[in-house]
């Protein structure tokens, strides 16, 4: 008898555990489309319901047009149009979309070679908003940007100098509905550093964003505290996505 109880009280204390186990982050991916290779009048879309209402995307190669028009991005939210724009003529492009559990916002990453930016419908002011872009991140002269979620459910970035690695440089981030942005810190992991690299030469670093600390023994401590992820300082003529036109969803 005493045994039984005993292993009841054991049995109890694990599932206790077990249930108790939590994730910094909270994020999902929910469709990925590879690298797309669209024809011309070809599309790429994907339609699906979430626990916030339905959610589509339609990508497509534009046969007529100028290369600043090439293609045509639409998304709903419930049937009504939240974003309506253009994409320019890219070699290659292809879409990832992230869900924030906690407060069921939809997230579309947009991607080509050696670029890659997160956007989000803000219904506050109802617009289609920018909220990451690897331009605006130190890269380590790395240059492929890959976004993922990471074990942990955060969104994370990454640069590698190859289309498919997990590179040595990452971010991550976790969404602030406080202020409705993203916070961001430096997962980057110890690394020895290269006594070759001339940091002064690579013309994308931030010198006020101090992104590592080396220590003495050579390797780098991780910075963990989080930041307010830097709002895009990119022309429009240089962006990957731009409206035409101001869209009104719900």
């Amino acid at each position: 008898m005493v045994k039984k109880i005993i292993l009841s009280m054991l049995v109890a204390f694990f599932l206790t555990g077990v249930c108790s186990v939590t994730y910094a982050g909270n994020f999902r991916t929910l469709a990925m489309s590879g690298w797309l290779k669209l024809g011309p009048d070809q599309a790429w879309e994907k339609s699906y319901d979430t626990e916030n209402g339905k959610f589509k995307i339609r990508f497509r190669k534009l046969m007529l047009g100028s290369d600043a028009k090439r293609y045509h991005l639409i998304i709903w939210w419930n049937g009504k149009r939240i974003a309506d724009g253009y994409s320019p003529e890219g070699s290659q492009y292809a879409f990832k979309i992230f869900e924030d559990g906690d407060t069921k916002r939809i997230f579309v990453m947009l991607e080509t070679l050696g670029r890659a930016v997160v956007m989000g419908y803000e219904p506050n002011n109802q617009k289609l908003e920018k909220y990451i872009d690897s331009l605006d991140y130190y890269s380590g002269n790395l240059p492929y940007p890959i976004m993922d979620v990471d074990s942990e459910g955060d969104l994370r970035l990454s640069f590698s100098s190859t289309m498919n690695g997990l590179g040595p440089i990452r971010y991550k981030f976790v969404w602030n509905k406080d202020v409705n942005w993203f916070g961001y810190s430096n997962a980057s992991p110890q690394v020895q550093r290269n006594s070759s690299y001339d940091e002064s030469s690579d013309t994308s670093y931030d010198e006020d964003y101090e992104y590592e600390d080396y220590s003495s023994s050579g390797e780098a401590t991780v910075e963990t505290e989080m930041e307010s992820a830097p709002t895009s300082t990119g022309s429009s003529s240089g962006e990957l996505f731009y409206e035409t036109q101001e869209v009104v969803g719900s």
